[in-house]
């Protein structure tokens, strides 16, 4: 029989809140095929920065700006595709 401490499941909460803040952009990048590290690489800043960043919620002049990245870099994949 396996017990749990109030400590690992408290933790557990806490990371799954941590999950859910930027959601949108996650979402909107996600649809668009577009990867982290790549919307990272747009702002100048390595993915690991890029990635605790996002642990926090955005202002909303952020997540615009992270947002037309992710159209920027969604438009640039489409027309690769369609000259290959």
């Amino acid at each position: 029989m396996i017990t749990l401490t109030c400590d690992f499941v408290n933790n557990n909460f806490e990371r799954a809140d941590i999950i859910l803040k930027n959601q949108e952009i996650r979402e909107a990048a996600k649809a668009k095929n577009i990867y982290l590290w790549q919307i990272a690489e747009k702002l100048g800043m390595q993915d690991s920065a890029f990635s605790r960043k996002l642990r926090r919620e955005l202002s909303a002049a952020e997540k615009a700006k992270i947002l037309a990245i992710i159209d920027e870099l969604s438009a640039e994949k489409q027309e690769n595709e369609v000259t290959v």
